[in-house]
């Protein structure tokens, strides 16, 4: 083997080691959007409730009160539905919220939960 064959291995195997360290840094590390975020709970086009989520304590949210059969729930300075009375269940299906930009909507409900920087100001729609 010539001296410039195995310079060409070298090289290639070192990018390519290089592009495998990439690219499971890149899955690993959390990346897009911020864990310092509030959660806003809107019902029928109102925001009813926001929390900070990184000073939140682990709670169970139901929506009862706002005539609704959905169930929320804080744990781990996350949010998530947990159950629902809608017929796909794509809001429940969408897991754990935790980062701002992330946002789960129940339909049928009519209930969002958005995650934000926390600035929203709330608008009423008539």
């Amino acid at each position: 083997m010539q001296q410039s064959e195995k310079k060409t291995k070298i090289i290639l195997w070192a990018v390519i080691a290089a592009a495998v360290i990439g690219c499971a840094l890149w899955l690993l590390l959390p990346h897009g959007g911020t864990t310092d975020c509030t959660a806003e709970i809107w019902i029928d086009g109102k925001m009813v409730r926001s929390i900070y989520l990184p000073q939140a304590q682990d709670e169970d949210i139901p929506l009862t009160a706002y005539g609704k059969e959905v169930l929320l729930q804080v744990k781990n300075h996350r949010i998530a539905f947990i159950t629902s009375d809608c017929p796909d269940h794509v809001c429940i299906k969408n897991g754990w919220l935790a980062r701002e930009g992330e946002q789960a909507i129940c339909l049928p409900n009519r209930v969002s939960v958005i995650l934000t920087d926390g600035s929203t100001v709330p608008v009423e729609l008539d």
